[in-house]
């Protein structure tokens, strides 16, 4: 990395560096490299394992798919009713042959062990048809915003009469195709850490999720953007910082705030940009992450109020797995309330108990898939390598980092906590069923804010180029990895 691209030492009460200049003069051509780099290899990566991961293969991917199609006809609220026998559930109006088609697709791909490429013989099928009905889902529906890009691509796939695999193809590829620019938009923003953000972007955990229709694929972009906002805000001078920065921060902290709660924490990060700033920019990102707030909770204040229990999934474990019964979210909640002690102890006893799966699943973790240990050890040497390789001062020097513990470990806590209330029996004294994936967008905060610069040389372009090469590398040892347990 040459001297151009060193970033910003901006303190947080407003004195200025001698490297606040950088920002203007970096050249812009080797920025835009690497930014489109990255974003060609999540597009690629993501084209491919559309056709690697079995439709509907991803996690709950067939509940988000129904919650997608719903989005698309513009229904914002899923309708809340009960079964047939009597159960509360969610429900999607599709047409009458649309459920039987995802079966079909669900067997003959994720289903049918070695033989998954037989479910693209469907690709030729009628479209959905038949008269409307309600179809249930189970679980609490998030927002419309996250599942946009795929219902965008299922309304064009209705028009165009496409099948219904056609349809999962078409929701999936249109996720990749926003992932991928919102994660380059991230790194062309961010002047600290690149290669970090890249390589967390284009881990295994990351792309997998990317690719199955849910609300999981934005909102992990959505998350590496408003942390990159906030670096880029801070390091930036006040007169530079215009209305088009301005909104684009607040577009990204509004939108992130409608997809999963707990990752709009990191919109705290704005709070030194907003003191150092003041003014016009303190004015716009706190109306902006009010805003986000307001909506955060009265959507988390809907789906508390439509909550489809989940009780009595056939997850084996015995009465020694403590997920999926005897669950009662509002005693679960006074429980915590009143013994926040205890809750802790939860959290400790989770942690020693899963220490290994959750740090794996935290960088490699797919629903159908165990991706072998040297992989998650192989991105950990890449997330090392990207750090050594990155010496620009952190902007907001130790505020800031102090700041990214607080917004990790109070990330990590919602999220334990959404586990325990959501799907755990009552006073269980640990947190099972708890997903390593829920927490990539802690360790982005912990890798890009919270752990120390390294300043013992010069970042070079080939060293961002080896990492980079690296992490398609990885990705095409998931795409190998998935081949072989599907199709061979």
């Amino acid at each position: 990395m040459e001297a151009a691209e060193v970033g910003y030492l901006s303190p947080v009460f407003g004195r200025r560096s001698t490297t606040e200049t950088t920002e203007s003069t970096q050249p812009a051509r080797k920025r835009v490299r690497f930014d489109l780099a990255v974003a060609a290899v999540a597009l690629v990566a993501g084209a491919v394992l559309v056709v690697v991961i079995p439709p509907l293969g991803g996690f709950d991917e067939p509940v988000h798919f129904l919650r997608a199609w719903q989005v698309s006809d513009g229904r914002i609220f899923p309708r809340f009713g009960a079964n047939a026998n009597g159960t509360p559930d969610q429900f999607a109006l599709v047409p009458a042959s649309l459920p039987a088609e995802l079966r079909i697709v669900l067997r003959d791909g994720l289903v049918n062990a070695h033989h998954a490429g037989h479910v693209y013989s469907h690709l030729g099928d009628p479209a959905p048809h038949g008269p409307h009905r309600w179809e249930g889902f189970d679980g609490t529906a998030y927002s419309p915003v996250p599942y946009l890009p795929a219902a965008l691509a299922i309304r064009i796939g209705r028009a165009l009469g496409l099948s219904t695999l056609a349809l999962i193809e078409l929701a999936r590829l249109a996720q990749v195709v926003a992932y991928a620019a919102i994660v380059g938009m991230a790194i062309r923003r961010i002047n600290y850490r690149r290669p970090v953000l890249a390589v967390l972007a284009l881990a295994p955990v990351a792309l997998i999720q990317m690719v199955a229709v849910s609300a999981d694929s934005l909102t992990i972009a959505l998350t590496f953007l408003v942390i990159a906002e906030a670096v880029h805000l801070q390091a930036l001078p006040s007169e530079k910082i215009g209305i088009a920065a301005l909104s684009e921060a607040a577009v990204a902290v509004v939108a992130l705030a409608l997809g999963k709660p707990p990752y709009l924490l990191v919109g705290a990060l704005l709070l030194l940009p907003m003191w150092r700033h003041r003014g016009r920019v303190a004015a716009s990102l706190g109306a902006a992450l009010g805003v986000g707030a307001g909506l955060s909770l009265g959507w988390n204040q809907w789906s508390e109020n439509h909550y489809v229990t989940q009780n009595g999934i056939n997850v084996p474990g015995g009465s020694h797995f403590y997920a999926f019964h005897n669950v009662a979210p509002r005693d679960q909640f006074g429980y915590v309330r009143s013994h926040p002690f205890s809750f802790v102890a939860v959290i400790g006893r989770t942690v020693a108990h899963y220490p290994g799966a959750l740090l794996h699943d935290a960088f490699a973790q797919s629903s159908a898939w165990r991706p072998p240990g040297a992989m998650v050890v192989c991105v950990l040497v890449l997330l090392a390598a990207a750090v050594l390789c990155s010496h620009e001062p952190l902007p907001g020097g130790m505020v800031m980092r102090l700041l990214g513990v607080a917004v990790a470990g109070a990330m990590f806590v919602s999220l334990m906590f959404l586990a325990y209330v959501g799907w755990n029996a009552v006073t269980a004294p640990r947190i099972d069923a708890f997903q390593g994936r829920y927490l990539l967008p802690v360790v982005a905060v912990l890798a890009m804010i919270v752990v120390p610069d390294f300043r013992a040389g010069s970042g070079s372009e080939r060293g961002w180029r080896v990492i980079l090469a690296g992490s398609g590398l990885l990705a095409l040892w998931v795409a190998v990895g998935m081949a072989r347990l599907f199709y061979f």
